[in-house]
């Protein structure tokens, strides 16, 4: 699916280094150098890999507790503390303190990293528990939750049209919250047992709340900035906040699925040798393929 990307990104490129008209800065490539808050950016990108990276891969490669995951995630936090403070120097900063003043800049950049950690969760765990609990395969199981995703796509694209209408949008921000809440408490009723429409079905009423949110947020972010310069960092921002939120999302999920599985795990005490690396519940996700033929062999 990676591979997918590379046309795409290649044809954005054309098409932006051709068609793309930004406003030209005065003064010479030095003087353009100089303006640039390069230390902000180095604090930035050396602060967010040290926090996002321990992310990624505790539970996984390593413990929580380890302390190749607690250094660089305590050294990450420092750092990003550090940009943060930094910030009030430069003319021209990568975070201007300006964009966080308004109140609806806060909640919208907090309400799109809830955002990002329900979605990206929601979309990294449902096609497991699918496979494992219905023994489906990961094409089938992108199958069942189709509807829930092309419903979301489409929810996307029909709040901002709404807006455009009635001229508002914190309705639709309000509904959004509510079908997300409500959907994703939803989710719970769907088990082993549910039926093929049941579990198809279900998602959608989540699918209408990741949609909509997906593209009004960035309205309230745009209309709290007091300069329309600011624009782009602030829906940059609102992006940027989204993303982090679904990595912590991911790692909460991770840890709470570890957690579980091997408490589980023990309970049933000693395991016949065909499911003995369940033992290691780092191991569970990997193993769900071999569950459809562990089930053919019992049938």
């Amino acid at each position: 699916i990676g591979w997918i990307n590379l046309p795409l990104i290649g044809a954005s490129f054309i098409l932006t280094f051709f068609f793309l008209r930004l406003r030209p800065v005065e003064g010479t490539f030095l003087q353009k150098l100089g303006l640039m808050d390069l230390l902000g950016m180095a604090l930035f990108v050396a602060g967010c890999a040290a926090f996002v990276l321990p992310l990624s891969w505790a539970g996984a490669l390593y413990p929580w507790g380890s302390w190749r995951t607690l250094l660089p995630l305590i050294l990450g936090l420092v750092v990003l503390a550090l940009f943060v403070v930094f910030e009030r120097v430069p003319a021209q900063p990568v975070l201007p303190y300006r964009l966080f003043k308004s109140a609806t800049a806060i909640t919208t950049f907090l309400g799109g990293f809830l955002h990002g950690l329900v979605t990206y969760t929601l979309n990294t765990y449902l096609p497991l528990f699918y496979q494992a609990a219905f023994y489906e395969t990961p094409l089938h199981a992108s199958v069942t939750l189709l509807p829930m995703n092309v419903m979301s796509l489409f929810f996307s694209c029909v709040s901002p049209i709404s807006v455009s209408y009635l001229r508002k949008y914190r309705v639709n921000i309000w509904t959004g919250w509510v079908f997300l809440t409500v959907g994703t408490g939803l989710l719970h009723i769907i088990t082993p047992a549910s039926s093929v429409h049941l579990r198809t079905g279900l998602p959608i009423v989540v699918s209408l709340g990741v949609g909509v949110l997906f593209t009004v947020l960035v309205l309230p972010v745009q209309a709290s900035v007091a300069s329309v310069d600011d624009t782009g960092f602030a829906v940059g921002l609102l992006v940027f906040f989204r993303l982090l939120g679904g990595l912590v999302g991911l790692a909460i999920g991770s840890t709470v699925f570890s957690s579980v599985f091997a408490k589980s795990i023990k309970a049933l005490g000693t395991l016949p040798s065909s499911l003995a690396t369940l033992e290691n519940s780092q191991a569970a996700v990997g193993f769900i393929p071999q569950l459809r033929d562990l089930r053919g062999q019992v049938g």
